[in-house]
């Protein structure tokens, strides 16, 4: 009885520790909020895109994916989907990107491959 106790107090801190280690930061721009998932993980000192894909996402699709805005003016955007909204980007961020990704979004002209990916790096470290 005595050594199960001793070698629980010895081996709790290990046990502790290494559960400290699983996860990935809670930070925006952290090592990983994603968990992999179809965007990826977050890169380090990713605030330099971070901002270029959420100016890019606000550029691009608030014209339709706008939270005020209503009726035809949506072109057929979902009420859902408002990029101008951090719930309804959290919760829609990998049909966002794949969207965009797949050059449906916005309709007409796919972005370059740069701003796809920032808007990548920016739904996988701020949006998750």
């Amino acid at each position: 009885m005595r050594v199960r106790t001793i070698l629980l107090f010895c081996l709790a801190p290990f046990a502790i520790g290494a559960l400290q280690g699983c996860g990935g930061s809670d930070e925006p721009g952290g090592e990983n909020n994603n968990n992999g998932g179809a965007l990826g993980a977050c890169p380090d000192n990713a605030d330099a895109q971070v901002m270029a894909g959420f100016e890019a996402l606000q550029g691009n699709c608030s014209v339709c994916h706008g939270k005020d805005v209503m009726g035809p003016s949506r072109g057929g955007a979902p009420d859902s989907v408002n990029v101008d909204d951090a719930a309804s980007v959290s919760d829609e961020a990998d049909e966002i990107y794949e969207r965009v990704k797949d050059g449906t979004m916005p309709p007409g002209s796919p972005l370059p491959a740069e701003t796809v990916e920032s808007i990548r790096v920016y739904l996988a470290c701020d949006a998750q």
